[in-house]
């Protein structure tokens, strides 16, 4: 059974910001810049959490464009219940 996670993510959701990704795909989803502290060095660990089904063929390496900022992804991290969050590394 595949559940509608369309009550989560979209563009009258609250929390939630239009990113384009490789090949100009549009996703809804929420974008986090959250703080971080690995190891005694203070950083932000941006990442942006979507529905699964949205974003299979999105590798590891694929650009992300959440507004102005342009992203990587770093990292897949898929939740197990149709919900993923990619880590996301700035591209300078």
């Amino acid at each position: 059974m595949i559940e509608d996670l369309g009550i989560f993510f979209g563009p009258n959701r609250p929390f939630n910001v239009e990113a384009v990704l490789a090949g100009g795909m549009k996703v809804w989803g929420i974008f986090d810049r959250a703080y971080g502290d690995d190891m005694g060095v203070a950083s932000t660990d941006p990442r942006f959490t979507c529905q699964l089904a949205e974003v299979l063929s999105v590798p590891v390496g694929a650009e992300v464009v959440i507004g102005m900022e342009r992203f990587r992804v770093a990292v897949r991290e898929p939740d197990g219940t149709g919900v993923i969050s990619f880590k996301l590394e700035e591209i300078t």
